[in-house]
């Protein structure tokens, strides 16, 4: 992941454990809890951790597409 976009691991710490507290202060359980806490940590980190994520995907599409070419070739 580019490191431009990297989030901060003290910050993501943070937003962490903010979204956690606040998910079991709304009362979030279940299947529910994972797009609340994703919602909630972009909303805490003013949407730095959608920019990490979304770059983090990219390149794990890039390293698999590197794998899958390496496999074919073989």
């Amino acid at each position: 992941m580019p490191a431009a976009v990297a989030l901060p691991l003290a910050e993501a710490r943070v937003a962490i454990e903010q979204a956690l507290a606040d998910a079991e202060d709304a009362g979030i359980h279940g299947p529910a809890t994972t797009p609340w806490l994703l919602a909630r940590i972009a909303e805490l980190t003013n949407g730095a951790s959608i920019q990490a994520n979304t770059a983090l995907i990219e390149n794990d599409a890039r390293v698999a597409g590197l794998i899958a070419v390496a496999l074919a070739e073989g």
